[in-house]
């Protein structure tokens, strides 16, 4: 069963209240442009959430900013798994993988990062060897 924008919804409602979980996976969950406006406002507020992982999605454009300006914020997310975070999966455009790497070039929390199937890659990135090939 998938969540959907609503049950993303209400998932983070109840994690703002809680600040015990490190980890968050809501891959496969069809919750949109909507649910990735909702993670972004948290990635905003939490200080807890170390591990995330989103892929596969159905984000759009629009979605995909949104959650880049939240992880901007975010300074306590160490692992972030973006798999299968790609146009099949998330509409994924030039212009939301411009937003993706704006953020990765600035924010110094993130040590790991998959983007299996991400566009043209297929591995999980070293931070250090994506600020690299970013800078590059």
């Amino acid at each position: 069963m998938k969540l959907g924008a609503a049950g993303i919804v209400n998932i983070i409602e109840s994690l703002i209240k809680n600040t015990s979980v490190l980890d968050l996976n809501l891959e496969g969950n069809e919750f949109g442009t909507r649910g990735a406006f909702i993670i972004g406002e948290y990635l905003r507020k939490t200080k807890t959430l170390q591990n995330l992982h989103i892929g596969n999605n159905l984000i759009d454009t629009l979605g995909i900013k949104k959650f880049a300006e939240g992880l901007r914020f975010n300074r306590t997310l160490v692992s972030l798994n973006l798999c299968r975070f790609e146009l099949a999966y998330n509409f994924l455009k030039d212009e939301g993988a411009e937003y993706l790497s704006k953020i990765f070039r600035t924010n110094n929390s993130l040590e790991s990062l998959n983007l299996s199937n991400f566009k043209k890659q297929n591995a999980s990135f070293n931070l250090m060897e994506l600020k690299h090939f970013l800078v590059n």
